[in-house]
């Protein structure tokens, strides 16, 4: 079975640091993995490089078998790589409705809200782990 996924020999520097030197992964379908280190090991940068946030100075990149250059978020989640970052209050003035489906509707380059839609998508994620939170509700006040 072909890797979903496949980093290899990824390099990083940043002036003064070596974030990532000759990091190598590889993912099948179905698998969960964890990035595990002490702060500063390079676990934030690898993620920002498969988020299209930064770019890596030397290494590939290989999803579903074809070498990728991942050159922004946009093109990232273009790939199917979705980042979901340790800060929850990425935007604590919007709904949880909103903040579980800005993902799609940048993506989708909508220039109209479905509300609708959003709604439907926050209560069935919601559903889905098994919590009670108002989709309506401010992230905000959560935090």
């Amino acid at each position: 079975m072909e890797p979903i996924l496949q980093i290899n020999n990824l390099k990083k520097s940043y002036p003064g640091v070596r974030a990532l030197d000759g990091v190598s992964l590889c993912m099948n379908r179905g698998e969960v993995h964890a990035l595990v280190g002490e702060n500063g090991a390079g676990k934030s940068t690898l993620i920002k490089i498969l988020a299209g946030a930064v770019q890596p100075d030397e290494g590939d990149i290989i999803i579903e078998g074809k070498r990728e250059r991942l050159a922004s978020p946009l093109e990232s989640l273009e790939k199917g790589i979705a980042v979901t970052f340790q800060d929850l209050g990425l935007f604590p003035n919007l709904s949880v409705a909103e903040n579980i489906a800005i993902r799609r509707e940048i993506q989708e380059h909508r220039s109209r809200l479905n509300w609708r839609s959003i709604n439907k998508l926050a209560q069935d994620s919601l559903k889905e782990l098994g919590t009670d939170i108002d989709p309506g509700q401010q992230l905000g006040t959560f935090l």
